[in-house]
């Protein structure tokens, strides 16, 4: 009966995942996937290089769930990713009121880290993925409201997953 169970629920996720259509964001930097129904914004406003931001459910919905990415230029900054991981794990302990850090792991080139905070008047909570190319990071960051992320991760990592440098 478990077993049923399990597996009812396993594809009753997955035809309700399956159901969104993805289009891919390209340019000359980066690629990344996403759903077609998440609206993309490259004003560069944010010292951003492209947001992407979810759709609201309803009028009780008041919070568009997004993806951003930023670039940092490290040149003769001499920093690692663990320098890099180090740094931003101690700001958002320090700098960002009910910051906390969930989770942090990965490699010289690719790390991700999930946080949360207090940011603008509502609790959040991010998942960011870090990269190093070429003396300069690259930090894609999927932001949701707190209580939401468990129901928006599975979309979250997905686009997250599909970041890719040219």
């Amino acid at each position: 009966m478990k077993k049923l169970v399990l597996l009812t629920l396993f594809l009753t996720v997955n035809w309700i995942f399956g159901q969104t259509e993805w289009t891919d964001f390209k340019n000359e930097t980066f690629s990344i996937s996403h759903p077609e129904d998440w609206d993309p914004d490259t004003s560069g406003s944010m010292n951003t290089k492209l947001i992407l931001f979810s759709q609201l459910t309803g009028e009780d919905d008041l919070f568009k769930e997004n993806v951003n990415i930023i670039s940092q230029n490290l040149k003769g900054q001499n920093m690692t990713m663990k320098d890099f991981v180090a740094l931003s794990e101690n700001q958002i302990k320090t700098m960002v009121p009910k910051g906390k850090v969930w989770e942090s792991e990965g490699n010289n080139e690719r790390h991700s880290i999930v946080i949360s905070g207090f940011v603008e008047n509502n609790d959040l909570k991010f998942k960011q993925l870090y990269l190093i190319k070429d003396d300069i990071i690259y930090i894609v960051t999927f932001t949701t409201l707190l209580n939401a992320y468990d129901d928006y991760k599975a979309i979250g990592d997905k686009i997250l997953d599909s970041f890719k440098l040219n």
